[in-house]
């Protein structure tokens, strides 16, 4: 008996041993499920170096990317990380995550950060947010899991609460990432419209509860298309309601999409959350210009950034 006993003991000692080693070689991130919805959750709350000091503009800056199938090469990680690191991005929505452990990494290295992704067990790219750890942010949840014709990737919800160096509430709304269905044909356009109802719909009763939502993604059409085409009708109807921060790049012929120039990839915000967007700005960065191999290496999107002032 004291043999064995002396054996389970010897055994429990190299177990630990074992454990304590493959924790201390693990990444700087963990992944743990959140309770809710089973959303793979990474975050990063220490990193290998602090970001470089803010740029001159202040304000929430919020941007979406699509990463193409991410990640398509093996300095798309690296690539993503300088975009945040130099726009000081404080919530980012990413379309067409294609891989779970990649996009740990890239979470990974991004110091007082915190990634979510909504990821199947089909494997089909996915979207994801990151933002940073000066935000509040949860409720994170997919939406329209049942309704996989009108969104083939369901979106990611999340409630978000941006405070003031007192610790006051100075902005908090809804974040919702999309990716709506590609495709030119008939059928496809149809599915987008089918999202933009649900969308609609949504927010229409999510209001009587939070006014302030921003819907960000690859909505994989435009804005000014023509009536008998234009997939945002109940969107564009309801002009007191709400507003693309995105319509006035459309309208210069700026685009986010590179292989056909347009502008596919949006901002979206319910009208009431114009108070906190003040005197703000949309651009869409064009990474493509200081990198001629960006295509090949991240993406055939850009991304577009929005800077909302908010209230002092």
């Amino acid at each position: 008996m004291r043999v064995r006993s002396v054996l389970r003991l010897l055994s429990l000692v190299i177990m630990t041993a074992v454990t304590s080693w493959l924790a201390l070689t693990s990444w700087g991130c963990s992944t743990r499920k959140d309770p809710n919805d089973n959303l793979p959750f990474i975050t990063n709350d220490t990193g290998p170096a602090p970001l470089p000091p803010a740029p001159p503009a202040g304000g929430l800056r919020v941007a979406t990317w699509n990463v193409e199938r991410f990640p398509k090469h093996a300095r798309t990680v690296s690539g993503i990380v300088d975009f945040i690191a130099n726009e000081r991005i404080d919530l980012l929505g990413l379309q067409e995550i294609g891989n779970v452990r990649e996009f740990e990494r890239l979470v990974s290295v991004l110091p007082d950060h915190t990634g979510y992704i909504s990821f199947g067990d089909d494997g089909f790219t996915r979207v994801g947010l990151i933002h940073s750890n000066a935000l509040v942010v949860d409720d994170v949840e997919r939406l329209f899991a049942d309704d996989r014709n009108a969104f083939p990737r369901s979106p990611l919800k999340a409630n978000v609460e941006v405070l003031g160096d007192d610790g006051e509430v100075l902005f908090d709304f809804t974040f919702i990432v999309v990716h709506l269905k590609a495709g030119g044909d008939e059928p496809s356009r149809l599915r987008r419209i089918r999202a933009i109802e649900r969308l609609d719909a949504y927010c229409r009763e999510a209001t009587e509860v939070e006014e302030d939502i921003v819907i960000v993604g690859d909505y994989n059409d435009e804005i000014l298309d023509v009536d008998e085409l234009n997939v945002f009708g109940p969107i564009l109807d309801a002009p007191e309601r709400y507003r693309f921060l995105t319509r006035e790049e459309e309208e210069s012929r700026d685009f986010s999409f590179l292989p056909f120039p347009r502008v596919l990839d949006h901002i979206l915000v319910t009208t009431s959350a114009l108070d906190e967007y003040g005197a703000g700005t949309t651009e869409i960065i064009h990474l493509e210009e200081e990198n001629l191999n960006y295509e090949r290496l991240v993406s055939d999107h850009v991304p577009v950034l929005s800077i909302f002032e908010l209230p002092r």
